[in-house]
């Protein structure tokens, strides 16, 4: 982050240039930078040369996050020590001044409450807006509940969502996690073209929304589900908590063995609890599920049993990389040469097969 020294505003600065006079002043044609202290002949070059100073916008960071001037949801209390302050000389919650130490303790005590927050600095003012909500946890354990009641099946539609909503409406400290998740249920049915509320080409932005609302909560259900989204969109990495869907950990594993790693594959009975959408439980039960029974013959007549124009371009490069492994595996030049071609400028699948990509990016 840019830093700048102190303005140093001498009191000699002040006094001329609110129009002072004295005998035994110094020279008039003296003008310093009130960022770095460097002295010019004339107001005018002190001027333009401060504007090459960086100026140093006030921040508010809680829990390593940075405020922004839209409204920041806070969905889990901060402890005193994530509220940081920097480059701000006062504050100023809900209309009245305040110290750093009685804004931590409002924003750490807060369960429902809204702060309108203004951080002055010595040249620029931020104002930032904090809702802050904080479920109750046997609310959230009904939220929960309910949720695994309506969509553990097969199948669920736009009916179930809304009967869902209805019967959730109630658990007031919750809405977001409730809109965090209907969100989700939402994109799911926009990605399998089966909701007339979205186009699929909104599928990404609702299950975009869902991840924002529902990363602020450590339910296993949020955690699953914001590790679901982060699978349908390509982001690999292994989650530090763990979620309820073993087939997801075992694909997480998959993407990040690199060559020549063999897995034990774990497959259980009811292994997808959560509803997701159809690319998303091909690729975790089928292809993955049964990458081991499958050759790459096999496994090329299964992708041309599907209709691909209707999957998204993520899951298009899932399956390509899954081919790739298995042409390895099965020491086919032709069809390992191909697929790494498909994959060559795609730097998610560049950490497996990095070297190799690059070659072929040369070429």
């Amino acid at each position: 982050m840019p830093t700048v020294g102190w303005i140093q505003e001498t009191a000699i600065d002040q006094f001329y240039e609110r129009g002072g006079t004295s005998a035994a002043s110094p020279k008039l044609s003296e003008y310093y930078c009130r960022h770095c202290g460097k002295c010019f002949s004339s107001k005018d070059a002190r001027d333009l040369h401060e504007v090459e100073h960086p100026i140093a916008n006030p921040v508010l960071m809680v829990d390593g996050i940075e405020v922004q001037s839209s409204t920041f949801k806070l969905s889990q209390s901060p402890k005193p020590e994530s509220v940081e302050i920097a480059f701000v000389e006062y504050l100023v919650v809900n209309g009245i001044c305040v110290e750093i130490g009685e804004l931590k303790q409002l924003l750490c005590g807060a369960k429902y409450q809204f702060f309108n927050i203004e951080l002055r600095g010595k040249e620029t003012t931020k104002r930032i807006s904090i809702d802050v909500q904080i479920a109750a946890p046997a609310e959230l354990l009904q939220v929960d509940n309910k949720f695994r009641t309506y969509f553990s099946g097969d199948d669920f539609n736009g009916d179930d969502v809304m009967r869902f909503v209805k019967d959730t409406e109630h658990l007031e400290s919750c809405v977001w996690y409730i809109d965090g998740l209907v969100k989700y249920l939402y994109g799911v049915m926009a990605k399998d073209r089966r909701t007339e509320r979205l186009t699929y080409e909104n599928f990404s932005d609702a299950l975009n929304q869902s991840f924002k609302l529902l990363s602020g909560y450590e339910t296993p259900l949020a955690i699953s589900i914001c590790q679901l989204i982060k699978f349908a969109m390509n982001d690999f990495r292994i989650p530090s908590q763990t979620g309820l869907i073993p087939a997801l950990d075992n694909a997480l594993l998959f993407f990040n063995s690199g060559v020549g790693t063999k897995i034990a594959w774990q497959r259980e009975n009811g292994q997808l609890s959560l509803p997701t959408d159809l690319a998303t439980e091909i690729i975790l039960n089928r292809f993955i599920g049964l990458y081991d029974q499958l050759s790459i013959h096999e496994l090329i007549e299964l992708v041309g049993q599907i209709n691909r124009k209707s999957w998204s371009r993520q899951d298009k490069h899932k399956l390509d990389y899954i081919c790739l492994r298995k042409s390895i595996d099965d020491k086919d030049t032709e069809r390992e040469t191909y697929y790494k071609r498909r994959l060559r400028h795609l730097e998610e699948f560049n950490g497996t097969f990095g070297a190799e990509l690059e070659g072929l990016n040369e070429h």
